[in-house]
């Protein structure tokens, strides 16, 4: 189940919401109005995480973590997001509707849009 994190500033404006559980990190980017502008929703973080992004002036992305754990012998190196091809749009939306029930119910219903109006 999603769960809010603070992400309120010093001067107590918000223009990012972070929800998180052990599974998932949902960021919410919003405009001067309080929209969504954009949202980064990561999954699957205890096994082989991915990240689907979108933002208004951008459009979608999906991409692998590269966890930079895999070097024997080396220092663990910084994560980075590398291109991951098909997202199963139809399998994420339905996981987001069951973890989103205690979320703002605008916000849930727009990312879930969302992640079900991704391009196949």
């Amino acid at each position: 189940m999603l769960r809010t994190i603070n992400t309120a500033s010093p001067t107590g404006k918000t223009n990012k919401l972070w929800f998180s559980d052990m599974e998932h990190d949902l960021f919410v980017w919003l405009d001067e109005s309080g929209q969504p502008s954009g949202f980064q929703l990561s999954y699957n973080k205890t096994h082989t995480e991915h990240v689907i992004n979108w933002f208004l002036d951008r459009g979608y992305s999906h991409d692998k973590v590269d966890s930079g754990e895999d070097k024997q012998g080396n220092y663990k190196m910084t994560p980075i997001m590398v291109p991951d091809g098909e997202f199963e749009s139809e399998k994420i939306a339905a996981e987001f509707i069951s973890i989103s029930t205690e979320m703002d119910a605008d916000i849930s219903s727009f990312i879930l849009e969302k992640l079900l109006d991704y391009p196949s």
